[in-house]
């Protein structure tokens, strides 16, 4: 199976004040943001702080499945941030 990229086009037409405005951009990704199956590529693993307002990622690509057990893992270890399985996204 070869590896699909999902498309979501963005648009605002009008601003706060009533004016037409363009502002159009595309989000890609590699993996299905709606079905998330093991095998779906392009997913990183996401971090946020318990108690403090911060958040990152770590560098990598993979599978959604490596993602989540890596986030699992990290989770056992480190018990002052959640973990997450967390897609990657580009704009275009």
């Amino acid at each position: 199976m070869g590896r699909t990229t999902q498309a979501y086009r963005l648009c605002v037409t009008e601003n706060d004040r009533g004016e037409n405005q363009e502002m159009a951009g595309v989000l890609l990704f590699k993996g299905d943001p709606l079905w998330k199956r093991a095998s779906d590529p392009g997913y990183r693993v996401g971090w946020r702080s318990k108690a403090k307002f911060e958040k990152g990622h770590l560098e990598g690509e993979m599978t959604y499945g490596e993602a989540e057990a890596k986030a699992k893992e990290l989770a056992g270890q480190e018990s002052g941030k959640t973990y997450y399985p967390e897609l990657i996204t580009t704009e275009q």
